[in-house]
């Protein structure tokens, strides 16, 4: 069931999920994270939905994680297994999202960062605008790239470009660099993003279902084969990597920045 910051609109067999959090540019709660997988599992039962777009508006798809997030920053001083709890709930939102039996589309405008990145590879295809962009600011905070991001980036960009793009790419990945990279597979026009995305699940949602998900089922099987023994310990990974000073300073800095409006919003 969505809460206030998601909303979800049903049109015939195609379904369209809004992150609607303008006030903190769509960043990602802990409560919003489980609601994703909540409605992931949901639609997972339904054979009636036969497509599904994620999209965040016109202006920005994420703004990532929400570290200021109570729920989340409160849970630093939290127990060893209290952590690793909290630290799985993203990743298993975006296996529960990459699970999902419909054809699944993420429409992109403006920018989309860190945990917006991790959602959008859980999905079948990907809509940018022509002005839209991508970012991995993570590894510049000191922290890794979890949620199971680094193996499905792997899958679309291959070895050199996943990590130049984590490592080296700090700045902004544009659309075209982004498709020519085979991270986006659909450019638009700036505003067409999920007019493209609806357009392509109702493309999809003509299609006998069965054959979807089953195709689906393959497709997935076949390249995330190894995917489970890459990233089953990203989330204490993240743990690890937190625990460095120099990473807790930085992070602090940024969470401090935003709380004063003078951190980088993307």
């Amino acid at each position: 069931m969505a809460d206030r910051y998601i909303k979800v609109e049903e049109k015939g067999p195609v379904a369209v999920v809004q992150l609607a959090r303008p006030e903190k540019k769509n960043a990602l709660s802990i409560a919003m994270l489980k609601t994703l997988k909540t409605l992931a599992d949901d639609f997972a039962l339904r054979t009636d939905i036969k497509a599904v777009v994620f999209t965040g508006g016109q202006d920005y798809f994420t703004a990532g994680m929400d570290l200021a997030d109570p729920a989340f920053s409160g849970a630093f001083a939290a127990p060893l297994c209290e952590k690793q709890n909290l630290m799985r709930i993203a990743p298993n939102t975006c296996k529960a999202l990459e699970a999902m039996p419909q054809f699944t589309i993420a429409a992109i405008e403006g920018f989309c960062l860190g945990g917006g990145v991790s959602l959008a590879v859980s999905l079948d295809t990907r809509v940018m605008g022509q002005s839209a962009s991508i970012r991995a600011p993570e590894i510049a905070y000191g922290m890794n790239m979890s949620w199971g991001t680094v193996p499905r980036l792997l899958h679309l960009m291959g070895p050199a470009r996943t990590k130049e793009f984590l490592i080296f790419a700090q700045d902004a990945l544009d659309a075209k660099t982004a498709k020519e990279w085979g991270f986006a597979q659909h450019l638009c026009q700036d505003g067409k993003a999920l007019e493209t995305a609806i357009f392509l699940a109702q493309k999809a949602a003509a299609m006998p279902f069965h054959a979807i998900s089953m195709t689906k089922q393959t497709v997935n099987a076949l390249s995330t084969a190894l995917d489970n023994l890459a990233s089953h310990m990203d989330h204490d990974q993240f743990l690890l990597s937190i625990s460095d000073p120099e990473s807790l300073e930085r992070i602090l800095g940024f969470v401090a920045g935003k709380k004063t409006g003078s951190g980088k919003g993307k």
